[in-house]
């Protein structure tokens, strides 16, 4: 599914209490919300909801094509998991995006422009300019370091681990998982654990060349009163 609502030449509507839920994997790469052609309408109340199953990113909730005049009253974008929809709303002629998840008005308007980039904040050194260093992900994330300050993270859709190579600049594939890597951690001295959605935990040394990650089970022996927990994105052990 590309797109749940469609609107096409449309006029003088008012929608209440709209909501829109994105299911996966039917709905994993659609827009809530598509406006083609249409004036005057008003949109109060919108409810734009992604699954906590989805494991691809989305950039935008709401796209606006042709059209002026789209009142949008009191919007929420929420999902359980950091992948909501990355943008409201997209005016796709002017370029006007809407980053706010919650939000209580915004209008398109047919000829509006885009505001002026703003300046970094002052904790970047003056100029500094955002550089893209690697693409091809469907979910890059699940960041961690080792204690030299390499970067590994992962892509839970393609069931990948990466490692960032800083003498040649690119993004290296380390291994691969059976489940879909969401969470990683660096333990000591050169043991890379990953924390899977099927709330599986795996185990890999990333400086030995063509291991697979192992399956974590949980100790025969371990410290009194310390138990294993493992919920579906995450893994702690924990003294009571």
């Amino acid at each position: 599914m590309r797109v749940e609502s469609l609107l096409h030449n449309v006029e003088n509507w008012e929608f209440y209490a709209l909501q829109m839920e994105e299911e996966n994997p039917a709905g994993a790469q659609a827009v809530a919300l598509e406006i083609r052609d249409c004036q005057n309408l008003l949109f109060a109340n919108t409810y734009m909801y992604r699954v906590s199953r989805t494991v691809l990113p989305k950039t935008h909730a709401v796209t606006v094509r042709n059209s002026d005049d789209i009142r949008f009253e009191n919007v929420k974008l929420f999902s359980q998991t950091r992948l909501a929809f990355d943008n409201a709303i997209l005016d796709v002629e002017s370029g006007v995006a809407v980053r706010a998840h919650f939000f209580a008005n915004f209008t398109v308007r047919k000829g509006m422009k885009p505001p002026e980039v703003l300046p970094p904040p002052a904790v970047f050194e003056k100029d500094a300019k955002l550089e893209k260093l690697a693409s091809g992900f469907s979910n890059a994330s699940g960041m961690t370091a080792d204690e030299a300050g390499c970067l590994y993270f992962t892509d839970a859709a393609m069931r990948r681990i990466y490692r960032w190579n800083h003498t040649d600049r690119k993004a290296e594939q380390i291994a691969e998982t059976k489940g879909q890597p969401m969470v990683t951690a660096f333990v000591k001295p050169s043991r890379l654990l990953i924390v899977a959605y099927e709330r599986a935990v795996y185990s890999l040394n990333p400086e030995e060349s063509g291991a697979a990650p192992q399956p974590v089970a949980e100790a025969s022996e371990k410290l009194p009163g310390t138990v294993l927990l493992l919920p579906s994105v995450c893994i702690t052990c924990c003294p009571l």
